[in-house]
């Protein structure tokens, strides 16, 4: 019989009872497996007990990574650096949905607005709209970027930083797409 009940934490545990089930857990791919469940089992696979079972799921439900050094299986806490760097790499794409969907400016748009905001051929309205563009992304966007990003790399719990793009950064955009300055006159 297949029993769940939630932890004190909040978190699910799944168990076997009245079954007796051989489980497994495999490096290579961060799985568990029973042979009663699975036709085939990877080769790199360490047995492990019952509690184990209940260990390791609990511990990876509270962000641990689990490790296997010398057929010994065990939780490992993640480290404060490959933390940092998770969250650097999303505030990195939330800045790029930001510029690029959100406001409609991705690198291409963005080459486009700087041809046309020092083409001589540009009217003096273009251009001053184009600037605008790049002046809001330089010193709005970025500086925003830029100082959640040190805030981040100096933090000793880097996942406790938040940012928001839109509440720092839109009541400043420019209300204007590439294709509305092409078609000033």
């Amino acid at each position: 019989m297949l029993t769940i009940a939630v932890q004190s934490d909040g978190s699910l545990l799944a168990e076997y009872k009245g079954i007796n089930m051989t489980k497994f857990f495999s490096p290579s791919t961060q799985g568990f497996y029973c042979k009663k469940v699975h036709k085939t089992i990877p080769g790199d696979s360490i047995e492990i007990s019952d509690d184990d079972h209940k260990v390791l799921l609990i511990g990876q439900s509270k962000g641990c990574s689990i490790s296997a050094v010398n057929g010994i299986v065990e939780l490992k806490n993640r480290s404060t650096e490959s933390i940092r760097n998770e969250v650097l790499t999303k505030l990195e794409c939330d800045l790029h949905r930001y510029i690029f969907i959100d406001h409609g400016y991705p690198i291409e748009t963005q080459t486009t607005i700087h041809i046309i905001a020092s083409s001589d051929d540009s009217s003096p309205e273009k251009k001053k709209m184009c600037k605008s563009v790049l002046c809001w992304i330089q010193k709005d966007v970025l500086s925003y970027y830029y100082r959640i990003r040190d805030a981040i790399k100096t933090s000793h719990k880097p996942d406790t930083e938040s940012w928001d793009f839109k509440r720092e950064c839109d009541p400043s955009a420019p209300k204007i797409s590439l294709s509305g300055i092409l078609n000033m006159d």
